[in-house]
Parts: C-alpha cells; structure tokens; sequence
C-alpha cells in the first residue's frame, strides 16, 4: 500500500500544501515586512516594536530554516514511502511550534500583558493559529485519525 494512501487525506493536504505556504509566508514576512512578523510580539506602537538591526539580523537568519522546511514538505514528504520520516519530521517542526509559542509568551510577559483580557487581535489570532498547527502536528504524530496501528506500526 502507498504511503499516500495510508495517510489521512487532511494530514497529506495539511503537510504537503498547507504548512509550506505557512512557512512561505514567514519567509515573506521576515525578508519584505519583517513589523507584520514582530506584531505578535510587540506592537508597533511598542519601544520593544521599534525595528533594529539586530532584529533584522535574526529574523533574517530565521527566514532560511522556514524556506527549508517549506522545501522538505513539498520534497521529501511527497518522495519518501517511509512513515517514520514523516514522523520525525512533523516532530522535529513540533519542537519548533513549541519554541515560537513560548517566544510569544515571553513577549507579552515581559511587557506585562500575559492575559486574554490584555492581549491585541495580532497576539491572540497568533496564539490560536500556533497552537492549532501544534495540535495537527501532534495528532499526526500520534496517529489520531490513522485507524488502527496508528501513524507507525510496530516493528516486528
């Protein structure tokens, strides 16, 4: 059986088409508008907001990895017949989504607006999509969806 067909159609559309566009549109942001891609953070209107070589610097860096994870989901998830490479991968970007989200509460922690009540529609639609991506993320890793066995079956 193909891989393809044992991979539920949502996590196949979601991996394969779903998520590089999402890493596309970071590579956007950070390169040609890098105050849309710190708006979850800080807002503009923040001193903490205010753009600086430094941020630049490090959103620049951070701009290859979403390019090569865009890559890798449109390449080797689709070349691969390998369950555990999808796997892995999707648990590797996991520890990603954890780190992003944990990026953003510190943000708002440190400005002190650590709270649904205090949070703009950037931050709060931000936090909604990161944890969504994690949660498909982890489903997938964990074979909800998958029927029987799972996303990986034992091996014998």
């Amino acid at each position: 059986m193909s891989l393809r067909n044992q991979i539920p159609a949502f996590y196949w559309y979601y991996c394969t088409v779903v998520d590089p566009l999402l890493s596309l549109s970071a590579v956007y942001m950070v390169y040609f508008d890098p105050s849309w891609f710190m708006d979850p953070g800080f807002a503009r209107s923040s001193p903490f907001g205010k753009l600086t070589p430094s941020h630049l610097f490090l959103m620049h860096q951070f701009g290859g990895p979403f390019l090569a994870w865009a890559f890798l989901q449109r390449t080797m998830l689709l070349e691969t017949t390998d369950m555990n490479v999808w796997t892995r991968f999707q648990t590797a970007l996991a520890f990603t989504d954890v780190a992003v989200i944990y990026s953003q509460i510190r943000a708002l922690e440190a400005q002190g607006r650590l709270g649904w009540g205090m949070l703009r529609w950037e931050e709060s639609s931000n936090a909604v999509i990161l944890v969504t991506i994690l949660l498909i993320r982890v489903g997938f890793v964990v074979g909800l969806g998958f029927g029987k066995g799972g996303a990986t079956k034992k091996r014998v």
